[in-house]
């Protein structure tokens, strides 16, 4: 059977690629995000957001295939955008109770890029998920607060995880809950049943 590399660190991701019954290998793919991330949004064009995760989770992805050449390989990106911004990893807790502070009451997407990559296949989707915060109140601001007293927001795009106590923030969703955590498994597990079966 081909071995399976997931192009990633995230605890997240593992887990759910765990739910797909697959062995597989996690290790990190360092990318300079930042690079791509600039070249891509200043194009302005409407698909800059899908082609944003996109362009990422391959370039995670085709990062292994050297060291992996016989691999499947998964890459995977997510970013929170509201009002045409992208909300990344906050930097600190002052960034993280902006993003959450300016999240609260609004709906946003949350972009998740996927690319599956071998000698011989390569398949690349994006998944968007509209997720609507609830609106800013006494309640939410010690919500807020909390939360970044607890770490939690630190590695996650938009500085909030739908799967941890970030989920008492949101009001509802439409879309998929596991893109928003980090990978849509169920499309995932589909392709990648097709390559290996």
């Amino acid at each position: 059977m081909q071995q399976i590399i997931l192009a990633s660190k995230s605890p997240r991701r593992k887990e759910l690629m765990a739910l797909c019954g697959i062995d597989f290998i996690a290790e990190s793919s360092d990318i300079d995000e930042t690079k791509i991330t600039e070249e891509i949004l200043s194009k302005g064009r409407d698909d800059k957001f899908e082609e944003l995760v996109t362009m990422l989770s391959y370039e995670k992805a085709n990062k292994k295939s050297d060291k992996y050449p016989d691999a499947l390989i998964i890459g995977s990106d997510t970013i929170v955008v509201a009002d045409d911004r992208v909300f990344g990893k906050p930097k600190d807790e002052e960034d993280a109770y902006r993003m959450l502070r300016y999240l609260s009451g609004k709906r946003h997407q949350v972009f998740t890029g996927i690319c599956i990559l071998n000698k011989k296949d390569k398949i690349l989707f994006t998944d968007k998920t509209e997720v609507y915060f609830h609106e800013y109140d006494e309640q939410m601001e010690k919500l807020i607060r909390n939360y970044i007293k607890s770490g939690e927001p630190f590695d996650k795009a938009g500085g909030y995880g739908i799967q941890g106590a970030g989920s008492l923030f949101i009001n509802r969703i439409d879309g998929d809950f596991y893109s928003v955590m980090g990978m849509p498994v169920s499309r995932v597990f589909r392709e990648i049943d097709k390559i290996i079966r």
